[in-house]
């Protein structure tokens, strides 16, 4: 079974082991870095932002708390040395379909949504990734309203 069919399946409240999910490291980093790159677009990783990164992987991927955090040490690194997400965004268009990459999406904008507001930056570089997820402004629109959606139920 593929990491992204397991990760789908996931969602689906199913669970992945680590080992599954290990398979795909370099998915896994960019993924993590793609996000931190979002969530730093207003020149802040706070609390809120870690902490929601660190919800994704551990809920969504079924990862341990402890790999969570490696993870998103190590994908700070990552994000912090790169000059756009660009490398990112190609790791995962390579490996993953549109609707997987609308889930990428769906996570890229609960992380801008952490802290409760859209900053402009943050705002304009949601806006340049849809297109490069291959992701129309209306389907990012869409994604944005069920994250919100969603986190009012919580």
């Amino acid at each position: 079974m593929s990491m992204w069919k397991s990760i789908k399946s996931l969602l689906g409240r199913d669970h992945i082991d680590g080992e599954e999910l290990q398979k795909d490291k370099d998915l896994r980093t960019a993924i993590a870095a793609l996000l931190i790159t979002v969530a730093s677009s207003d020149e802040t990783f706070g609390p809120q932002e870690k902490q929601q990164l660190h919800d994704i992987f551990t809920d969504h991927f079924a990862m341990k708390s402890a790999d969570a955090k490696d993870l998103v040490h190590h994908a700070s690194k990552e994000s912090e040395d790169a000059v756009d997400m660009h490398r990112f965004v190609r790791a995962i268009n390579d490996d993953l379909d549109n609707e997987q990459r609308k889930d990428i999406l769906g996570y890229a904008w609960q992380m801008v949504l952490a802290d409760g507001e859209i900053h402009d930056r943050e705002d304009h570089i949601i806006r340049r990734l849809g297109p490069l997820l291959g992701i129309s402004r209306k389907e990012s629109l869409e994604i944005r309203d069920e994250v919100i959606e969603g986190r009012s139920r919580f």
